[in-house]
C-alpha cells in the first residue's frame, strides 16, 4: 500500500490551473465573494445603526414627555420607586440564583439546557415565562423535579413578581394623586380641545351658511349685482367667516320690487 501511494503521481494544482480562463473566473470568484462580504457587513452595520436610532428617538420621546403631566406620571412613578425596585431585585437575584443553579445540579449532567453555568438562568426565565421542557426535568428526576418546580412557582411567579407589581402600583398612585393636585397646566390636552374647537366652528359656519343660502334661493330672489359679487367673492374667501358675512350683505329684492320690474319691462317692450 505504501508502495502504491509512492508510486502514485498526483497533481500539485488542478488541472487547467495555469491557463488564462481558470485564472480569470478564480478571480471573479474572489472578488464575487468580496463583494458579498462587504455587503453583509455594511448591512450588519446598518441593523446596528437602527438599533441605536430607536433609542434615539425613545430619548427624544421622553424630552417631550414634560408637556403633560399625565405622561410625566410614568416616569416619576419609576423615579418614585427607583428606590425600592433596587432592593427588590437584589432579592430576587438571590432568590432566582439559588433556583437556576440548584436545577443545574439536578439536570444539568442530562439536559443541556442546565449543563452550562450561563444557561441555568436563561431556562429559569424561560420558566418564568412558562416556556420549558418539564417532561424532560420528569424523565430525569420525579420528585425532585416536582419539587423544584412547585417552589419556583410559589416563591418567583406568585411572590416576588406580585411584590413587583405591587411596588410599581404603590408608586404609580402615589404621584397620581400628587398630579391631580397639581397646578400645571396641561399643553397636551390644550391643544386638543384647541384643535376640536377650530374644528366644531369651522363645521358649524359652514353648515349655517349652507342653510342661509338653501334659505334664500327658496323663499326670496336676490338682485342680480348682489348674487354676482357674492359668487365673485366666494372664490377669495379665505374662510367659512368671510363667506358667511358676503352672504349676509347681500340685499335681497322684495317680492313687490319684482312685480313692478316685471310690469316696467312689459310697458317698454309695448312701447316698441
Amino acid at each position: 500500500m505504501t508502495d502504491y501511494a509512492d508510486s502514485k503521481t498526483f497533481a500539485s494544482r488542478a488541472p487547467g490551473a495555469s491557463s488564462g480562463p481558470w485564472q480569470a473566473r478564480f478571480r471573479i470568484l474572489g472578488e464575487v465573494h468580496a463583494l458579498v462580504q462587504d455587503t453583509a457587513t455594511w448591512y450588519r452595520g446598518a441593523q446596528w445603526i437602527c438599533f441605536w436610532y430607536m433609542l434615539i428617538l425613545l430619548v427624544k420621546f421622553g424630552e417631550g414627555l414634560p408637556v403633560s403631566p399625565q405622561l410625566m406620571i410614568f416616569v416619576n412613578t419609576l423615579s418614585d420607586a427607583v428606590g425600592s425596585i433596587f432592593y427588590f431585585f437584589i432579592v430576587f437575584f438571590v432568590v432566582f440564583a439559588n433556583f437556576a443553579m440548584g436545577a443545574h445540579f439536578l439536570f444539568g449532567h442530562i439536559l443541556y439546557s442546565w449543563s452550562t453555568t450561563f444557561l441555568p438562568f436563561a431556562s429559569s426565565m424561560r420558566v418564568l415565562m412558562g416556556d420549558f421542557d418539564f417532561m424532560g426535568m420528569y424523565d430525569i428526576a420525579p420528585v425532585s423535579s416536582v419539587s423544584w418546580f412547585m417552589l419556583f412557582t410559589v416563591m418567583v411567579v406568585f411572590v416576588l413578581v406580585n411584590l413587583f407589581i405591587a411596588i410599581v402600583t404603590d408608586s404609580y398612585q402615589r404621584v397620581h394623586r400628587d398630579t391631580v393636585g397639581s397646578p400645571h397646566e396641561d399643553m397636551l390636552i390644550n391643544f386638543a380641545k384647541t384643535m376640536t374647537s377650530v374644528g366644531n366652528a369651522g363645521a358649524t359656519n359652514m353648515v349655517s351658511t349652507l342653510e342661509k343660502l338653501k334659505t334664500a334661493s327658496s323663499f326670496e330672489l336676490t338682485s342680480p349685482k348682489s348674487l354676482s359679487k357674492l359668487f365673485s367673492e366666494r372664490g377669495s374667501l379665505q374662510s367659512s367667516k368671510k363667506y358667511e358675512e358676503a352672504a349676509e350683505a347681500a340685499s335681497p329684492v322684495p317680492a313687490a320690487d319684482l312685480t313692478r320690474i316685471d310690469s316696467h319691462s312689459e310697458e317698454s317692450h309695448f312701447s316698441l
